[in-house]
C-alpha cells in the first residue's frame, strides 16, 4: 500500500500536526490491561478487560468515594467475602499484571 501526502504549509507547527495525524492513522490500539476471566471478577465496569479503570473503581469503592451497582459490586469482590476491601484491590491489580489468575 502506498500513501502519497502532499502538503504545502508554512511553519513547523503545521509539520508537527501532519506528523501526528499520520502517526494516529498508522498506530494500532494497544490495551493496557488483561482480558477478564470467565468469572468476570475484577472487570468492574464490564468492558471485558481488567485494567486500571477497574482497579481505580475498586479503590474508590473501598474508600467509599463511589457507590457500585450490584453487578459492579459482584465483579469487584474478587476475594468473594461480601465486601469491597484492600484484598480485592490487590487481587485485581495482581491479575491485571499477570501475576495470578482469578
Amino acid at each position: 500500500m502506498s500513501t502519497k501526502v502532499v502538503v504545502t504549509v508554512v511553519g513547523a507547527a503545521a509539520l508537527v500536526t501532519v506528523g501526528v495525524l499520520l502517526w494516529r492513522h498508522s498506530a494500532k490500539a494497544v490495551h493496557a490491561g488483561r482480558p477478564a476471566p470467565a468469572s468476570g471478577l475484577g472487570d468492574v465496569n464490564g468492558d471485558g478487560w481488567v485494567d486500571q479503570t477497574d482497579i481505580d473503581m475498586i479503590k474508590e469503592a473501598y474508600l467509599t468515594e463511589i457507590t457500585l451497582t450490584d453487578d459492579e459490586f459482584a465483579r469487584a469482590d474478587c476475594n468473594q467475602n461480601g465486601k469491597i476491601d484492600v484484598g480485592d484491590y490487590l487481587l485485581a491489580k495482581r491479575y491485571m499484571l499477570g501475576e495470578i489468575d482469578l
